[in-house]
């Protein structure tokens, strides 16, 4: 969403009668010495505790995945992972 200039939690309400599965990623966005870089969840730009609410709020229940491409991938899925739990109780 954020690569895109797109407010995440703006584009779940008009989507969710079409929402099944979601990859969870994260980015930090660019500044004057580099370009926008993906990064664990939750160590990004992306407001988690605002996506995960809007989530519960339409009523989602579909799968929500894990992708990292880059990275020490492991330990970012993990971080990730302990990212969403905290924002999910």
């Amino acid at each position: 969403f954020l690569i895109h200039h797109h407010e995440p939690t703006g584009q779940i309400l008009p989507l969710k009668e079409h929402l099944e599965h979601i990859h969870a990623r994260d980015i930090r966005s660019a500044n004057a010495s580099q370009g926008p870089k993906e990064v664990a969840v939750g160590a990004g730009d992306l407001p988690w505790l605002a996506i995960i609410g809007t989530l519960a709020a339409v009523e989602y229940r579909g799968w929500l995945t894990l992708r990292r491409q880059e990275g020490n991938r492991l330990v970012d899925l993990e971080t990730g992972i302990k990212t969403l739990k905290n924002v999910m109780i």
